[in-house]
């Protein structure tokens, strides 16, 4: 099975910064995130991370995997371009992991189950009852 994640605020926790007064990503893993990353893992899943940032962002991302010894086939960066044609269209993805909730919205009616990351980020959206969490 092909299974995504997106990597900022999904695999990654956030913190608020006050300075700026919003929410920013950090490279402090999230737990619960990553233990069904590693289920996916053990299951000889097909993992592909497909993230908003720039091509020019994805050596931090391919660190923290390594550091965190998650295994992946390919990074699919959009450059803040929505992320369905890659998701559903190239990749045929079965489940894809998201704390955008308009990226879960978009997957809704497809072959790919989305999967909210709900984060203090997303979590007072009155949109985010459209999607069930599975974690």
């Amino acid at each position: 099975m092909t299974v995504t994640f997106d990597f900022d605020e999904t695999l990654t926790k956030s913190n608020f910064n006050t300075s700026y007064s919003l929410w920013v990503s950090t490279l402090e893993p999230n737990e619960r995130v990553i233990e069904k990353y590693k289920q996916h893992i053990l299951n000889n899943d097909q993992i592909y991370i497909v993230t908003f940032r720039n091509e020019e962002y994805v050596n931090e991302v391919i660190e923290f995997l390594v550091a965190n010894n998650l295994n992946y086939c390919k990074i699919f960066a959009t450059g803040g371009k929505p992320k369905k044609p890659i998701i559903v269209d190239i990749l045929n993805s079965s489940i894809h992991y998201d704390d955008d909730i308009y990226t879960c919205i978009s997957l809704v009616g497809t072959s790919c189950t989305p999967v909210l990351i709900k984060t203090a980020n997303n979590a007072n959206n009155s949109s985010i009852d459209l999607i069930h969490e599975k974690l």
